[in-house]
């Protein structure tokens, strides 16, 4: 629960830095979406190497589980803030 809240706070960080910068917000949100989910994904593909699928059930495998992928969905997180960071402003470029 905690996870989705954080993907959504920084959801909304990336795309308000975007519109600062004069490009489109509400794709760099999907952008974060989709970099956060495939981070977990990467993190529970990780997570499958040090543990069984029957292991998942387990409360405290599953915290361990969970503990592994947070950091994952984080990088695609940064992936993309570092993207964003990169580019120039749009705005200025205009001119």
């Amino acid at each position: 629960m905690l996870d989705i809240i954080a993907m959504v706070l920084l959801t909304m960080y990336n795309g308000r830095i975007a519109q600062k910068k004069g490009l489109n917000g509400g794709t760099w949100r999907l952008y974060t979406v989709v970099a956060w989910v495939v981070g977990e994904i990467i993190g529970t593909l990780v997570a499958l190497l040090f543990f069984t699928p029957s292991d998942f059930i387990n409360p405290k495998v599953s915290l361990k589980v969970s503990l592994l992928v947070i950091p994952f969905a984080f990088a695609g997180f940064h992936f993309v803030n570092y993207l964003l960071e990169k580019r120039t402003n749009e705005s200025t470029n205009h001119s």
